[in-house]
């Protein structure tokens, strides 16, 4: 279990460490929109980078440590999305471009974390 948590961290901190240096080229290149949605992605991981350290942080020592981080994350995974879906169709009523765009960038990024874990927490099966 340690490897696949140790596979996990380290896809969400290389995902971030791309999307910084995606930012940095962007921003070099003076295309500070492109910047500001990669911003976004970015952040995302980092949200699930905390949320899942909170996970094993609170599972350790537990009798079933994997099920514990397993039910702990899965339930973040789709409620904090559930905001942003909320928000993406708000924008979407009040025709405001820019918000649809940053909430589907969040979705994006959240659909490619669940892929990932998915694959990453199988393993252990």
């Amino acid at each position: 279990m340690k490897e696949n948590i140790l596979k996990f961290r380290t896809y969400l901190q290389d995902a971030m460490t791309r999307c910084g240096q995606q930012i940095e080229a962007l921003n070099n290149d003076f295309k500070k929109d492109e910047a500001d949605m990669v911003k976004i992605r970015k952040n995302v991981y980092d949200i699930f980078l905390k949320v899942f350290n909170v996970a094993v942080k609170t599972a350790e020592n537990k009798e079933n440590e994997s099920a514990e981080i397993k039910m702990f994350f899965e339930e973040k995974l789709h409620t904090i999305p559930e905001n942003w879906r909320h928000s993406l169709e708000m924008a979407k009523a009040h025709e405001d471009a820019r918000k649809v765009l940053e909430e589907e960038v969040k979705l994006k990024a959240v659909a490619d974390i669940e892929k990932i874990y998915d694959e990453i927490w199988k393993q252990r099966l």
